[in-house]
Parts: structure tokens; C-alpha cells; sequence
């Protein structure tokens, strides 16, 4: 096994039975252990990895400010599970020396390997007596996609489905919808399929109620921000997409605004009303009440169908009327903030494809990581439900479904 050499913060940064602590090649192997069928313990005997002896503190200290921190070699524990760790000097001396970056270096790899493929072949690398005493997966099964597109296909999908587009701005005193000139519009052609590619997760079926992309300059745009600070959203009288242009200046802030809308997009045209109203008790505004009207199942263009959309709205705490299944309210006591569901969606659906997005997402799933105490009911209702909101993303909009 060729150990990782960094860790980027909001990946794998975090062991999971000791969150306090950093992560270590123990860590890695654990966590393959756990989610490759069948274990780890007849795929590698000996783990190559970096020593930290071998790079420059100052160098650590430039990826530390890039919130990048290597993956300890820990040795003791390595040889506990069974494995032997071989430390080699496997990154790039020269990207080292001159542009004082750390990466693996395809030669020195080789070169590395090749030493242990002859040692091996004379009897030289003796396994770990011990033996892989580290457990398997146990009873669970590989996640597997429904859509089975290779890479390829999948690439000159993205783009013919680019090509389909239509791409606009709304600039100047007037606000007129103008057509995006030729190269404005190929770098920003560039830029969405950059950010679909490189989120595998991205169905080909998430795209298909986008019809067109808007960027609005910041003096032109109207969209109401008292519940977010997010400078996007899809529109499904249109269909499309609507993104502030100052968020272009920003490679991530432009990729977690588009996600977010892409998100939203799933959900089509699902709502037919959406209002908030004030409620009143002895003579004083005690909060308001947000009230979502859906459209008829027959007249409803969204991704999730049948019951899967009621289903999502009660995992976002949306309450279904008792005399009108297409009602959906949800007090707000207060003036406490409120994520409506729309919203709420593309969101989670962002931090699903990267926990870098949408830290607010990122706040609300740290219950997870918690003990639950069965003092406090509401404390295992609340792991429920996100637990619940999880398995949705994953199994109904990501459509990675256990294997039978």
C-alpha cells in the first residue's frame, strides 16, 4: 500500500474513534478496512510511506496555512495490525527544491517498489509474524450506482448537455437580459464543467431541469438574502440558474453557489405557493409560520417522485396538514432564522458532495459525532432525523443503494 502524504482539512482530518487527535496511516488503513468487501488483509503486507524526517518544517508550515497537514506515520500500531511500513523517499526532490512542494514522484515510486519486489523475490521481505489481525467490514455490502456511464461518456455528456445551454447576464441601470459575450461565456462553460466533473456523485439526471445560466451584477440583484447569505438559486419559471457575478472571483465560492442551485434544481417546479404569515397570541407576535403549498402530482416536474418528496419534507421538519395533503407548514418562533426546505436542499445536497460547502450543514450533522444521551429525548430525535436526511441524500438523489 502507497500511503496518502496529506490530508486536507474537512476530509480526512479526523480519526474516528479519537477525533481530538491528528490522522495516521493507522487511520487510513482502518478506514479501507471498513469499506472495501472482504477486508484488507490479503491485499498488502507492507505499507510505503513518507517520513516526516524528509520534509523541511518550513515547507509544513506553508501547507499548514493551506489547511493541509500530512498523515503521521505512526509505526507501532502499523506493526500491531500486521503490517510492515517501509519509509522510502517517494516524493519529488526536485519539486521540493524548487518549488518547495511535497508530491509523489512516479520514478522514485518505481524505484521503490522495484527495491521491494526484489528483496521479495530472494526471500529478503519477511511479512509481519503477527499476521493482519485487523477486522473487516463485517456484514456490509459495497454501495453501487445505478447509472454505470464511463468516464467518457460521461465527460461528453456533460458537455453536450453544456452546449444546450443558454447563458446570460443581467447588467447595467436598465437590468436587460442580454446574451454573455463569446468569452466570457466559454470560461464560464469551463468553469461549470470543471466543478461537475470533478464531483463524480453529480447524476447526469440531476441536470436535466437546468436550462440556462444568468450571472446579475451585484448592483442588479434582487434576490431577497434575510434567511442566507448564498448568492444563488434556481428559478423553475425559467429554469434557470441565477448566480451574483462577483462570485466568479472566487474559484470556491463560485463552485459552492453553483452547487447549491443545482441542488435546488432537483426539486423542479414541487412548490405551487410559498409564503410566511405572523402568528398571534393574546395580543403579541409570538413567531410566524411558513406555509409551502405543493402542486399536483400530475402537474409536478421534479427529480424525486412518488412519496419521495413528502418524504424529504418531513425530514426537514415540514408538517403536513391533516386536511390538505399538498399543505406544509413549519412555525418559526420568534424572530429566530429558518432554512426553507428549497434551500435546505441545495445546501445539504453541496455538503454531500464536498463538507467544505456549506458549513451550516456541516454544524447541524456534528450532533452525529456526539454521544447520544437518552436523557434528553429530543437529542435522539434529532440524530433521527439527520440520520434519516443522510441516508435520503445517499440512497434517493445520489442513488447509491446497498448491493443485494
Amino acid at each position: 500500500l502507497i500511503a496518502n502524504i496529506w490530508v486536507q482539512k474537512g476530509e480526512t482530518d479526523a480519526a474516528r474513534d479519537a477525533p481530538e487527535r491528528k490522522f495516521h496511516v493507522s487511520d487510513l488503513i482502518r478506514a479501507y478496512a471498513r469499506n472495501i468487501p472482504g477486508g484488507v488483509g490479503q491485499l498488502f503486507s507492507h505499507v510505503l510511506a513518507l517520513g516526516l524526517g524528509d520534509i523541511p518544517g518550513s515547507v509544513l508550515r506553508n501547507y499548514a496555512l493551506e489547511d493541509k497537514e500530512p498523515i503521521y506515520l505512526d509505526r507501532q500500531p502499523l506493526r500491531e495490525m500486521g503490517f510492515e511500513p517501509v519509509e522510502a523517499c517517494i516524493f519529488s526532490k526536485e519539486m521540493l527544491s524548487r518549488r518547495r512542494v511535497i508530491q509523489h514522484d512516479p520514478d522514485a515510486l518505481a524505484m521503490s517498489i522495484r527495491t521491494l519486489w526484489n528483496l521479495n523475490a530472494h526471500g529478503l521481505l519477511a511479512p509481519n509474524p503477527r499476521g493482519t489481525t485487523i477486522p473487516g467490514p463485517g456484514e456490509t455490502s459495497p454501495l453501487v450506482r445505478d447509472d454505470l456511464a464511463l468516464p467518457c461518456q460521461r465527460y461528453h455528456s456533460i458537455r453536450a448537455w453544456l452546449r444546450g445551454l443558454t447563458w446570460q447576464q443581467v447588467t447595467g441601470r436598465a437590468g436587460l437580459t442580454q446574451s454573455l459575450p463569446g468569452d466570457e461565456r466559454l470560461r464560464l462553460f469551463e468553469r461549470v464543467a470543471e466543478v461537475i466533473w470533478h464531483h463524480h456523485d453529480i447524476l447526469l439526471q440531476h441536470l436535466q431541469f437546468v436550462q440556462g445560466i444568468i450571472l446579475v451584477d451585484s448592483a442588479r440583484w434582487r434576490r431577497c438574502q434575510q434567511w442566507d447569505n448564498v448568492f444563488s438559486f434556481y428559478d423553475p419559471l425559467n429554469g434557470c440558474i441565477t448566480i451574483r457575478r462577483d462570485q466568479l472571483e472566487n474559484h470556491g465560492h463560485f463552485e459552492m453557489a453553483f452547487l447549491v442551485a443545482l441542488g435546488e434544481s432537483l426539486l423542479g417546479n414541487y412548490a405551487r405557493e410559498k409564503r410566511m404569515a405572523d402568528v398571534h397570541a393574546e395580543g403579541e407576535s409570538i413567531g410566524r409560520v411558513f406555509r409551502l403549498t405543493l402542486r399536483e402530482p400530475r402537474d409536478c416536474n421534479s427529480f424525486l417522485v412518488g412519496d419521495e418528496l413528502k418524504t424529504y419534507l418531513q425530514l426537514a421538519r415540514m408538517r403536513v396538514s391533516q386536511n390538505n395533503p399538498l399543505l406544509y407548514t413549519r412555525l418559526v418562533n420568534g424572530e429566530e432564522g429558518f432554512t426553507p426546505p428549497g434551500l435546505l436542499f441545495g445546501l445539504f445536497y453541496a455538503w454531500y458532495l464536498d463538507n467544505r460547502f456549506a458549513g451550516h450543514i456541516e454544524y447541524k450533522m456534528s450532533i452525529l459525532r456526539d454521544k447520544v444521551s437518552d436523557l434528553i429525548p429530543e437529542q435522539v430525535r434529532i440524530v433521527g432525523r439527520r440520520n434519516g436526511l443522510t441516508r435520503f441524500f445517499r440512497e434517493t438523489v445520489f442513488r447509491h443503494r446497498l448491493k443485494p
